[in-house]
């Protein structure tokens, strides 16, 4: 008696959920769920001195506007899941450097978060160890026509639900693949 099937009922509609009960899933239509696992991830973001050079000082224009920290760390954040999703999803794409691959890659992430210019945010993701990454912001401009360096991926947030991750090919930017959830 004591290892019996919970049974749950919920006022308004009745629902009944039976733990014995086999039924569809995204592998099969004949399958019993057993547990939800949930994993944490640490994910550190670090600014370099470049980057708050930029914000802090700008150029011989002055001040860049719009690049502000809080508008940077909302991108990164934005686009972990985004990051993940692609690659899992598309067979030669990595987000993270490893430190044992001597030559180590950034992405351009690119939000439209305005009707103004979109925010480009050059970062470098690093491995730490299992459940833990870095991350370092490595310069942000608003610009249009931000320039992309040959075989760089760009991550084009829309919100958060719909991006597009693209590959600068000799100087044509060819997209790679869409999300939208």
């Amino acid at each position: 008696m004591g290892n019996r099937p919970r049974r749950v009922v919920a006022m308004g509609e009745a629902v009944l959920e039976d733990g014995l009960e086999f039924k569809g899933n995204k592998c099969s239509q004949n399958a019993k769920k057993d547990i939800s696992h949930f994993e944490n991830v640490e994910i550190e973001i670090w600014f370099d001195k470049h980057y708050f050079v930029r914000e802090q000082h700008g150029d011989e224009l002055g001040k860049r506007l719009g690049i502000e920290m809080n508008f940077v760390k909302d991108l990164v954040i934005k686009s972990i899941k985004h990051l993940c999703y692609y690659s899992l999803k598309v067979g030669n794409f990595s987000f993270l450097n490893f430190s044992d691959t001597g030559r180590f890659f950034r992405i351009l992430l690119k939000d439209y978060y305005s009707d103004k210019l979109p925010l480009n945010v050059i970062a470098e993701f690093h491995f730490v160890s299992l459940g833990k990454y870095e991350v370092t912001i490595k310069t942000a401009m608003r610009e249009e026509d931000f320039r992309v360096h040959d075989g760089q991926y760009i991550v084009e947030i829309f919100n958060e639900e719909t991006s597009t991750l693209s590959k600068s090919q000799m100087k044509v930017i060819k997209e790679i693949c869409h999300f939208t959830n």
